[in-house]
């Protein structure tokens, strides 16, 4: 009815409604993922008399969200580009204090060593210097172990953190899917709660703090969510389905992550990884962490190395020849631990590796299963074969595995066995009468001698003799006689002509 009682009833109850909607939004200011509403209002259908027109008032369409997909993907896009930059800073910053400090870097305990070193050489005899001596060359050594053990910290903490952000990426991909299925029900995304829709926008912003993803947004409002460059296979949801992920370490190489979709399903690697907080954890893996240890490795090894090289070619206190100061021990490392319920380690078992016989050690990968029926652990050279059993020890290729805790039935272990120089360096001559601080040959100038010559001397291992015959003018004595003659005592041929 066109009048004016009904059409300004229409606009009381048009703006009543958008007075509504405006203290909604005021009321939501600062709620996480709530996006503006506004009402869609639109002309009453008018009403003909003759051919006349006359409008009937105003009426609410419904309400609509405030969205620019555009600009959602652009702010997803600088979620991951941001949160990529914040673990690689924290954990670089982490990594220069223990190599940079005055406490725990090798600078200072470096320049001791050397110290000691020169004062010994200007009296080889003394005990003290030489005890002074190894006892700096063992605080080389501890140098170079606490700043491995504190790289492996981290190494550690930032496995554990990429474990834990992909624990959030499965529980939200979880979520999303659940969302996925209460969408369905609509065919347009018009149709859809708002609430519903801001759930899904904000589950997807939580996703690419984690990660970059690719999103698909279909009629309806549902999304279909990938990661990286893995194209149909980088799909972690689709419609109601959500396929979890996980991360495979290489504990030989802590910058090779590789992340795997659906793992007890139909796996496959999803290569590109690199943005949002896993990618920037994965990053500083690659980037710092790995070229670090890598160089500590290759320090704590030339310098084992040189030591033991110039100790060898000195004599110590008793004129014997002298040997190894240093000695670099393998490691094992724990590597793909399965239990039946998929605890890696059940009831909180631990395993330490220590090598007690050097002579029968093999640098051969190690397996340990357990058998709840007789409490006994099986050890296994994955090489050889080889088997020992024991219940809370195993001695093995020179190796006592001790395994504090309990297991479970069929409890397996892996233990690789890595060479990480920096982590076993040990000091071996702890007597200190071994240390070769005097060279092989000295050369003393008589009392008499005034010409002010001064004289060094060398050795020089004897080239080794080339095999097979000699000539013949090398080995007969070449006299004034007609003939000449010399006995061999070997069957062979004697030489040549």
């Amino acid at each position: 009815m066109s009048d004016i009682l009904s059409i300004g009833g229409s606009a009381v109850t048009a703006y009543q409604k958008a007075l509504g909607t405006v203290s909604n939004n005021i009321a939501n200011l600062n709620t996480v993922g709530y996006s503006r509403q506004e009402l869609d209002l639109s002309a009453g259908a008018p009403q003909a008399i003759a051919n006349i027109y006359l409008g009937t008032g105003v009426s609410v369409d419904g309400t609509r969200r405030l969205y620019s997909e555009f600009a959602e993907g652009a702010l997803r896009s600088s979620y991951a580009a941001l949160n990529t930059q914040g673990p690689m800073v924290d954990y670089a910053n982490r990594v220069i204090d223990i190599v940079g400090s005055a406490k725990i870097g090798l600078t200072s305990a470096l320049d001791q060593f050397y110290a000691s070193a020169q004062s010994l050489s200007g009296d080889p005899g003394s005990i003290d210097l030489r005890g002074k001596f190894l006892r700096d060359a063992d605080g080389i050594a501890g140098g170079f172990r606490e700043i491995s053990g504190q790289l492996t910290t981290i190494e550690s903490d930032s496995k554990a953190e990429i474990q834990s952000e992909i624990g959030k990426l499965n529980e939200y991909s979880k979520q999303l899917a659940v969302v996925n299925a209460q969408l369905h029900g609509q065919k347009t995304s018009a149709a859809q709660a708002p609430q519903l829709l801001d759930q899904r926008d904000q589950l997807l912003r939580e996703i690419s703090k984690l990660t970059a993803i690719r999103v698909n947004t279909l009629e309806n409002g549902e999304v279909d969510v990938s990661l990286g460059d893995g194209g149909g296979k980088g799909g972690i949801v689709q419609g109601a389905e959500a396929r979890p992920i996980t991360a495979v370490f290489d504990v030989s190489s802590p910058g090779k992550v590789e992340i795997v979709i659906d793992p007890f399903g139909q796996p496959a690697s999803v290569p590109g990884m690199t943005s949002g907080s896993i990618g920037g954890l994965i990053s500083f893996r690659q980037q710092a962490l790995e070229p670090t240890l890598n160089q500590l490795d290759g320090l704590a090894s030339t310098f084992a190395s040189a030591v033991n090289g110039i100790n060898k070619e000195g004599v110590d206190l008793q004129g014997r020849t002298g040997g190894d100061l240093f000695a670099i021990e393998p490691m094992f490392k724990v590597d793909a631990p399965v239990v039946p319920q998929g605890s890696p380690l059940a009831n909180g078992a631990v395993v330490k590796a220590t090598i007690v016989d050097n002579a029968g050690f093999a640098f051969h990968d190690l397996q340990l299963t357990y058998d709840s029926g007789k409490m006994l652990w099986t050890a296994k050279d994955m090489v050889s074969g080889v088997t020992a059993k024991g219940a809370d020890s195993v001695v093995i290729n020179g190796t006592r595995l001790e395994i504090n805790g309990g297991g479970q039935d069929a409890q397996t272990v892996i233990l690789r066995a890595v060479q990480h120089p920096s982590g076993g360096i040990t000091l071996v001559q702890k007597d200190a009468t071994r240390v070769a601080a005097a060279a092989l040959f000295r050369v003393t100038p008589a009392p008499l001698n005034a010409s002010g010559v001064t004289a060094s001397i060398t050795y020089q291992a004897p080239a080794a003799q080339p095999a097979g015959p000699t000539a013949l003018t090398q080995l007969l004595d070449n006299t004034a006689n007609a003939a000449a003659g010399v006995r061999f005592a070997v069957p062979s041929s004697p030489g040549y002509l």
